[in-house]
């Protein structure tokens, strides 16, 4: 993702947070889901920070976009 190697997410008390990959759902809305090591540590402002570059990337502007995180499950 050239979003995060641009500006990566930063260590939230000494725990880095991978973004590992993200899926669109079809649907009315542009849904995208992230999948992280831990989706309680994405910050809001670099939530805020993700959806204003993939605005601009992908011309959503004007147009509702959801983006939700889910923790990447282990096996």
């Amino acid at each position: 993702m050239e979003i995060q190697m641009i500006q990566p997410h930063p260590n939230v008390n000494g725990k880095k947070v991978y973004f590992n990959f993200l899926e669109q759902i079809y649907g009315k809305i542009p849904t995208f889901i992230f999948f992280v090591t831990d989706k309680n540590l994405v910050h809001f402002s670099y939530q805020r920070y993700i959806e204003n570059q993939m605005r601009k990337y992908f011309d959503f502007f004007g147009c509702p976009i959801k983006i939700i995180y889910k923790n990447i499950t282990k096996k």
